[in-house]
């Protein structure tokens, strides 16, 4: 996977779901980069660079970047098709969430984080030095790591 050290704002964020046809990302025209999140039946396989990317992606030039810059991420998701359970275990995540003085949001977004559906997940809540004990109390409420 190529990252470049210089990659610097503005940059799109796409997916492409490498089980999937593979479709042209379109209104890249503002950008001056595109970085792709590679996922092979939903489970993340990796990221891919696309500098320069000019008014869109073409699915060729998405298929010529895959063949350069994550072929890993491609056998993955072919091995995956042919037998899910040989892909291994989905990797434990850490999900990091830094609040100050939010509490109202952070009850509303750890609530959307209990909801979401991944087998092995932390949810740590970062207070930056909120003037309550607002944010612990919410975080203690969740059962998340303070």
């Amino acid at each position: 996977m190529i990252v470049p050290a210089d990659l610097t704002a503005p940059v799109r964020v796409a997916e492409l779901e490498l089980s999937e046809p593979i479709q042209s990302i379109p209104d890249c025209l503002a950008y001056r980069a595109v970085r792709v999140l590679l996922r092979g039946f939903g489970r993340p396989l990796g990221w891919m660079t696309i500098e320069d990317p000019g008014a869109e992606v073409s699915a060729g030039r998405l298929r010529e970047e895959l063949l350069v810059q994550a072929a890993d991420a491609v056998a993955a998701a072919r091995l995956h098709a042919l037998d899910p359970a040989e892909s291994g275990p989905t990797p434990p995540i850490s999900v990091v969430v830094c609040s100050r003085d939010r509490a109202p949001s952070l009850d509303r977004c750890l609530a959307s984080l209990r909801a979401v559906d991944y087998p092995a997940y932390e949810v740590l809540v970062v207070d930056n030095a909120s003037m309550t004990g607002e944010t612990k109390a919410i975080a203690d409420r969740a059962g998340v790591r303070v």
